[in-house]
């Protein structure tokens, strides 16, 4: 819910996409439009102490349970990736 927050907060232009992919793997993108990268601000918040580490705790949460994380940021869209492995998960890499 996170991620979701972040994006209903950050985005510019009150538009929020999501998409969800299950298959061999979950797929989350959560994408929204943002006047700055947010990755560029190195997960520090313009809301003071205790704030701005969501992507930070996401992408550990995510590594947690062997899944990988990314993000984009183009034209003012920003948009995190969030891809776990479906049932049993091993140290196989995840090729997408």
């Amino acid at each position: 819910m996170n991620l979701v927050d972040n994006a209903i907060e950050n985005s510019s232009e009150n538009i929020i996409s999501i998409d969800l992919i299950y298959d061999k793997y979950l797929i989350i993108k959560v994408s929204n439009y943002a006047q700055r990268d947010p990755k560029s601000r190195k997960f520090l918040s313009h809301k003071g102490n205790n704030h701005g580490l969501g992507l930070k705790i996401i992408d550990d949460i995510v590594d947690k349970y062997h899944g990988e994380t990314y993000s984009t940021y183009q034209h003012f869209l920003y948009s995190k990736y969030i891809i776990l492995r479906a049932g049993k998960t091993d140290d196989e890499k995840m090729d997408l």
